[in-house]
């Protein structure tokens, strides 16, 4: 993983220094520990706009999904890994972030999540602008960013449960989006679909 950059968002300064010690097993990347309050925390990220974010919401004093939020909205471009001992709130998986249980992850458990993370950004962005290439540019205009997410998630093959679970929304939620951008791009079914961003 070399050239990869890392931070490590901690306002427990061993903890963050014990989390970045353990990723520099990833060896060529560059992970920069920083013990600060919530809102400096989210300002380093957007400047530094790594390519994975480490943090430890529990320890903000604040609702998780707030800091979820505001670390993910920091920099688009970053990866997130959520240690946390909520096993409800967030769903293990979700679009550019990884879930470590904290009360039992091991050191290896964090290195491969921040690999997975890592990775899975870059390929989906290799993928979404691979996917909507070919698309006719008034046809894909017409879609919604959330249709846009739904129709990446068809591309990869994952059902209405799937894609549910992905974004975060209800399966009937999910339904109705597929719904609304097959009747944007004019096909009959979500194959239709795939196949027109497949073969253009």
């Amino acid at each position: 993983m070399v050239g990869i950059s890392i931070v490590v968002c901690d306002p427990q300064r061993t903890v963050g220094e014990a989390v970045a010690a353990g990723l520099e097993r990833l060896g060529g990347a560059s992970v920069h520990p920083v013990e600060t309050r919530l809102v400096e925390a989210l300002h380093t990220v957007a400047a530094v706009r790594p390519d994975a974010t480490v943090v430890s919401p529990d320890l903000f004093g604040r609702p998780l999904g707030t800091v979820v939020a505001a670390f993910a909205h920091a920099s688009t471009r970053s990866g997130l890994v959520i240690i946390t001992a909520d096993t409800c709130t967030l769903p293990a998986r979700l679009d550019g972030m990884m879930r470590v249980v904290s009360g039992d992850y091991t050191m290896a458990d964090l290195v491969a999540a921040v690999q997975a993370t890592v990775q899975g950004v870059h390929t989906g962005v290799r993928r979404t602008l691979g996917a909507f290439d070919h698309l006719d540019g008034s046809i894909a205009a017409r879609l919604t960013a959330r249709e846009r997410q739904v129709l990446e998630c068809l591309v990869e093959g994952l059902d209405p449960a799937g894609i549910a679970r992905r974004l975060s929304i209800r399966t009937s939620t999910a339904r109705t989006h597929i719904k609304n951008l097959c009747r944007r791009l004019r096909v009959h079914s979500a194959a239709e679909a795939v196949n027109l961003v497949r073969n253009g």
